[in-house]
């Protein structure tokens, strides 16, 4: 399954499905920022839907959110759509071995882009 999503003026980037539910369950659960209180609960369901909640610590809106395959390498795109973070995404990692969320955030504000990582958390907000 091939999807299209134009997001903020860029250019198409194709996502693509992943038939391995194991890739996808990597990313779902409760996630904190390393350098701060920014936290993510993130749910993808098999056949690749994805649900994302960001808080820093209130609730920041989340415009898509989109789990693709590219290659051997899972992806999760996230795109805000909030006052101060119109614009502003998440291109993250699953790093097995460690269990962590890695990647980068582009910063809308300052056009910048910003190395990032997140610890899974074992408990999630209600």
């Amino acid at each position: 399954m091939i999807k299209t999503l134009l997001l903020f003026g860029l250019s198409a980037i194709l996502f693509a499905g992943c038939n391995d539910s194991r890739d996808k369950q990597k990313f779902s659960g409760s996630w904190v920022r390393s350098d701060g209180g920014y936290t993510f609960e993130i749910t993808v369901a098999d056949d690749g839907e994805t649900v994302a909640k960001y808080f820093n610590p209130s609730p920041i809106h989340v415009k898509a959110a989109v789990f693709k395959k590219e290659g051997d390498k899972n992806f999760l795109h996230i795109v805000f759509d909030d006052h101060n973070y119109r614009g502003s995404y998440y291109l993250l990692t699953h790093d097995k071995d460690r269990d962590i969320l890695e990647g980068k955030y582009f910063q809308i504000t300052a056009q910048e882009y910003f190395p990032v990582s997140f610890n899974r958390v074992s408990t999630s907000r209600k």
